[in-house]
């Protein structure tokens, strides 16, 4: 189970903000996805997959077809499992809610979540 640090709170954040998480379903399984511009966010993309990668979560990446723009996937069930029991909610993001854990910890975890 993942316990909150700085660097999950700021993975949270970036969930709540450019991530579609998709949890059983049957042909694609579990996993998310994150959209970004593929000129503009070079730099975000590169810090995201090392943050990612600080826990052991492979991300991979490849470009839109139609848009300027480049997904990156990681497919973990464990780890979304991990992330909806925090609790992160899957599905779209038509009203996301902070988790009730981050608007109480420290000043450090809210403003890691904010960044």
């Amino acid at each position: 189970m993942l316990k909150w640090s700085k660097k999950l709170a700021e993975i949270a954040g970036i969930i709540l903000g450019d991530v579609y998480l998709y949890y059983g379903i049957k042909r694609k399984g579990s996993g998310l996805v994150i959209t970004s511009n593929a000129t503009e966010d070079v730099n975000y993309v590169r810090y995201a997959i090392n943050l990612f990668s600080t826990f052991g979560i492979k991300i991979t990446t490849y470009p839109s077809k139609d848009k300027n723009a480049i997904y990156l996937s990681i497919r973990s069930k464990k780890f979304i499992e991990d992330l909806i029991f925090l609790p992160l909610s899957h599905g779209p993001k038509i009203h996301p809610k902070i988790p009730s854990s981050i608007l109480s910890a420290s000043l450090n975890l809210k403003a890691a979540f904010l960044c």
